[in-house]
């Protein structure tokens, strides 16, 4: 009896180094960033950002008369870029850096979830967010001509209605179509339109795919990271070896990246924080797939 229980104990070590190996690699950290919320300097500035999007987003300068800033999010700095300042994270504090100076801002209210939230879209009207900033309602409209304006509302009617100044006063109805989430209907004194919904927020994952990566035929990708950014990204055969040019494409929220090359098509890689062992690339018309 004693040697069949010492028999399944090496057993279950054996199983266990075997797929221990695996599991660190599953394991592979995955980091958060989120720069929404109320924040607030030392010196008294006060800033809001009411929703995260890879590529074209709001930043809100809450002084006496709130001004709407857009900017462009840089997926490799991690960071929102207005004009020459940077909005990123460090240490859990908001910071807003330029050439000659790093600002940072504690955290003093979270965005409240809304089933409103996103970015609702209309084609002759541009785009809209309303955000709740932990204590105030508001409604930010960024027209085509990217002249971005913000007014306070409020929700009633069961959180449902909201009224606020576009053309005139207008009045946003959530639950105008209840089957149909993803549209929002509004009516103004001269008339009515739906928007949809064309950005749901969703959290901004990263993680480091720097590392040697290997095919099932005879590839092996080598990719080389500074934090989200690229370095030298190549990969090679028994026959050759192809460098790119690696860079996140925008919009793609972190899962493509865009493979160039001098003479030849480009190819795109894709990637999934949730599966950091495994990625596809699409080069030449073909599908590989590569492993860690």
């Amino acid at each position: 009896m004693r040697t069949l229980n010492t028999a399944i104990c090496w057993l279950a070590v054996w199983v266990w180094n075997l797929i221990t190996p695996a599991m660190a690699q599953e394991s592979q950290e995955v980091n958060t960033t989120d720069l929404t919320g109320y924040w607030v300097s030392e010196s008294g500035v006060k800033v809001f950002i009411p929703v995260m999007r890879d590529g074209r987003m709001p930043v809100v300068l809450m002084n006496r008369r709130p001004t709407v800033l857009l900017g462009d999010w840089d997926w490799a700095s991690q960071t929102l870029k207005v004009n020459n300042t940077h909005f990123g994270m460090a240490d859990d504090k908001l910071t807003m850096s330029n050439q000659r100076t790093t600002q940072t801002h504690t955290l003093k209210r979270q965005v409240t979830a809304h089933p409103s939230d996103g970015y609702w879209f209309h084609e002759n009207k541009g785009e809209l967010i309303v955000a709740d900033d932990g204590k105030k309602v508001w409604a930010i409209h960024i027209p085509p001509s990217q002249e971005a304006t913000i007014l306070k509302t409020k929700w009633k009617t069961l959180d449902e209605e909201l009224t606020f100044k576009l053309d005139g006063k207008c009045v946003l109805n959530l639950a105008y179509e209840p089957i149909h989430t993803d549209l929002i209907w509004m009516i103004c004194p001269n008339y009515e339109h739906d928007w949809v919904r064309i950005h749901t927020p969703s959290p901004f994952l990263t993680t480091d795919w720097s590392g040697e990566w290997n095919s099932d035929g005879d590839w092996t990708l080598y990719i080389d990271m500074d934090g989200q950014g690229f370095g030298k990204v190549y990969m090679e055969s028994s026959k050759r070896i192809i460098d790119f040019k690696a860079g996140w494409l925008s919009g793609s929220q972190g899962q493509t990246v865009l493979l160039e090359r001098r003479k030849e098509s480009d190819a795109v890689l894709s990637v999934n924080p949730a599966e950091t062992s495994r990625i596809e690339m699409r080069i030449d018309g073909k599908d590989l797939e590569f492993y860690r």
